[in-house]
């Protein structure tokens, strides 16, 4: 028997065709139906697992691409943290210590002026730099230097000073030397008391020194035992903070004469060391108008207290894009980021993500390809 043609009017499924089919033909078109249906159940199936692999690996891959995006993403947050941190450490800490000493931390190095009768406690400051005024007992104290000395520790003595420098392999300096201690310029300086007289305890021949340290543009000058002395001149508007002496009883400049100095040196700031109690409040209740009115202002501290000064301020550069997104607060005169689309965790995350789509188009067109 001729088969007719299969057409839409006329198909296998058509009851009446399929009825004028012989047995041996129907299971022939039965037999090939069944073939048919199965390899296309076949053929499905393996789409099905291919898309399966597919859609796997897409999972993978945006599971992982998160992963490594929020890894970025929280990366960055810890880098702008630590530049928070790190813009902490530029702040500038001065304690004082016990009668002329003086403790400054700055950018992880810390620095000590006259260590006097340091508590016990102090080991645990351990000092990068040792400077030493004059070798008198209230300031050139052996127990608070062997307190917070370590192998690393420089010291800084007079040159005069022959025998306390042998003791330390102590670096001799006289007035007018420089030097560094990490990235901070240092400048020794005069300091002597009644000039002229033979009767001085402080001889202006003897060199010993006072301190400048210049911090990121921040001046700390340390007049340890001196008087009101000519070369202040020099000194004049050079310096941000004075730690001056008010005596009594060993020579230095007192009362008007720390007030002339302060004129003199034109600083924002003067912390008063070297004093007794009832010595500072009198000097404070009696000029603190005049001294402020000046300009400066007086910063008062008990033995062992600390202030903090905040850095000074950044200088932003016009012509540099990175700086779009950095703000100036006038209130503080503090600098704050804004941390924006500029921030390189976002960037890198963007182009992560776009490299992970590129892999996967990558992938499914060779797979088609092949196919």
């Amino acid at each position: 028997m001729i088969l007719k043609p299969v057409t839409k009017e006329n198909s296998v499924f058509d009851s009446d065709y399929f009825q004028e089919l012989s047995i041996d033909n129907r299971k022939i078109l039965h037999h090939s139906l069944h073939l048919l249906m199965q390899e296309r159940f076949e053929c499905t199936m393996k789409f099905l697992q291919k898309l399966l692999k597919e859609i796997a690996l897409i999972g993978i891959l945006v599971i992982t691409s998160g992963v490594v995006i929020a890894g970025v993403v929280l990366a960055s947050h810890s880098m702008n943290e630590l530049n928070n941190a790190t813009n902490s450490n530029d702040e500038i800490r001065v304690t004082l210590l016990n009668n002329a000493g003086v403790m400054i931390e700055a950018e992880d190095t810390r620095i000590y002026i006259d260590p006097y009768n340091l508590s016990s406690n102090y080991s645990d400051y351990p000092a990068d730099a040792i400077f030493i005024t004059h070798n008198h007992g209230d300031h050139y104290d052996i127990t608070s230097i062997d307190l917070i000395r370590t192998n690393d520790t420089s010291f800084y003595f007079p040159a005069v000073m022959i025998v306390e420098i042998f003791r330390y392999g102590a670096n001799p300096v006289v007035p007018e030397d420089t030097f560094e201690i990490n990235d901070f310029n240092v400048r020794c300086f005069y300091m002597y008391t009644m000039p002229g007289s033979d009767q001085s305890s402080h001889p202006r021949e003897f060199n010993y020194t006072s301190y400048i340290i210049e911090i990121n543009g921040f001046a700390i000058f340390h007049a340890g035992d001196s008087w009101n002395i000519d070369e202040y001149v020099q000194l004049s508007g050079e310096i941000d903070l004075v730690l001056l002496p008010l005596g009594p009883g060993c020579q230095t400049m007192t009362e008007i004469d720390v007030v002339s100095v302060i004129a003199t040196i034109d600083p924002s700031y003067f912390i008063p060391i070297h004093f007794t109690e009832e010595v500072k409040e009198s000097f404070i209740d009696q000029y603190n108008d005049t001294i402020e009115g000046s300009g400066c202002d007086i910063i008062d501290l008990d033995s062992f207290e600390s202030y903090t000064f905040d850095p000074p301020d950044i200088t932003i550069d016009p012509t540099d894009e990175t700086t779009d997104n950095i703000t100036t607060d006038d209130t503080t005169n503090n600098t704050t980021t804004d941390i924006g689309s500029n921030t390189p965790g976002f960037s890198l995350s963007a182009a992560i993500l776009a490299g992970v789509c590129l892999l996967i188009w990558q992938i499914k067109k060779k797979k088609y390809d092949s196919n």
